[in-house]
């Protein structure tokens, strides 16, 4: 059934199915990439656990298990929430469901390929842009680039006046991931080395959280809550304050991550700067979805929806204090290096991120 809706015309696949078959690859990809995670978590726990072969030495293990988590579960449920919301707010169809599954194949595909090759240890040996070369070109080609163009083409067609928050944050973030991934893989595109291998690898890193991983999801909650309660959204003005500032200040220098490394001083209290400056869009984010859920509090203990889209705003709090205070020089001193960082990644993948794409 989905070569005759690969292969066929796009008028005869079914409005949905784009976003169906993104939602099950999601919830595979959940399942292994978390399942590795647990993996790797009890070879720390009990080091001599399944020993005598490199393949599941905690160092293979771990790449794929980040990827899998970033690429395969929250991307794609990502790409899940753009093929359903984006044109249900543009009072339109999908602009092609077929390019929509092709898609969604082609990210199954690659990102299997991708995994199996960087578990074999073919890897480029930065964090967070761990893939070959040749892996990246077919992610930006064949995913990347074809969902930006579904989600652009669609907000261009639709039939309202406006474009609502969501779609800003839709539109621009399919946007803003291609340029992080282009520049992200430019050590390795033009075989760059020393310190500016490791600048551009943590400006990568820093912006695929920062520009695709937590605005998405904070677009996916600025549909979920007024549709599941019923509200209007309470300010359309500190959603494009959100909105903008996101755009002015998460896309920092990144050089907080390399804080004792020999990057110019003035860089890295720029980054710090504006790392602080972010608590401006996450309070901005966090005050207009709770008041938005003004008179309809009841439903956080009714709805199993509400249950999950509140609890990640709600992280969203401990995260974006964490995460604008630990770019301070007087905090990062103390706590680079260590297991904050770690939490505090899952605290945005497993947390706020992952609570919003199960409520969606």
């Amino acid at each position: 059934m989905i070569l005759k809706y690969l292969f066929g015309k796009n008028e005869d696949v079914p409005p949905g199915s784009a976003t169906i078959f993104f939602g099950f690859s999601a919830i595979f990809w959940f399942v292994f990439g978390t399942g590795m995670g647990s993996f790797e978590a009890a070879k720390l726990a009990f080091p001599d656990w399944v020993t005598g072969t490199e393949l599941f030495a905690f160092g293979h293990v771990r790449q794929v298990h980040v990827l899998a988590v970033i690429l395969g579960w929250i991307s794609s449920a990502f790409a899940m929430t753009m093929m359903y919301m984006t044109p249900a707010l543009g009072n339109t169809k999908l602009w092609s469901e077929k390019l929509g599954l092709w898609t969604a194949l082609n990210w199954n595909v690659f990102l299997s390929a991708a995994l199996f090759s960087l578990w074999l240890g073919f890897t480029s040996g930065r964090e967070y842009s761990d893939f070959i070369w040749p892996m990246d070109l077919c992610f930006m080609g064949f995913v990347l680039l074809p969902l930006g163009i579904n989600v652009w083409m669609t907000i261009a067609h639709r039939r309202t006046q406006g474009i609502y928050i969501t779609n800003w944050f839709f539109g621009a973030c399919t946007f803003m991931i291609l340029v992080v991934f282009t520049v992200g893989q430019s050590p390795e595109f033009f075989h760059l080395t020393g310190l500016t291998e490791a600048y551009m690898t943590w400006w990568n890193a820093h912006n695929l959280l920062g520009l695709w991983i937590t605005p998405v999801a904070s677009g996916i909650a600025y549909f979920m809550i007024p549709k599941l309660t019923g509200n209007p959204l309470y300010s359309h003005r500190i959603g494009h304050l959100h909105f903008w500032s996101i755009v002015a200040f998460y896309s920092t220098p990144a050089a907080h991550h390399l804080m004792s490394s020999p990057l110019p001083e003035w860089l890295k209290s720029f980054a710090s700067v504006e790392g602080v400056l972010i608590l401006i869009p996450a309070v901005a984010f966090v005050a207009n979805i709770l008041l938005t859920l003004k008179g309809k509090w009841s439903m956080f203990v009714e709805n199993l929806e509400m249950k999950f889209v509140v609890s990640g705003v709600l992280l969203a709090i401990p995260l974006n204090m964490q995460g604008g205070f630990q770019q301070t020089r007087s905090i990062n001193w103390y706590i680079h290096g260590t297991g904050w960082i770690v939490a505090h990644a899952h605290l945005a993948l497993l947390g706020f991120s992952s609570f919003i794409e199960m409520a969606a």
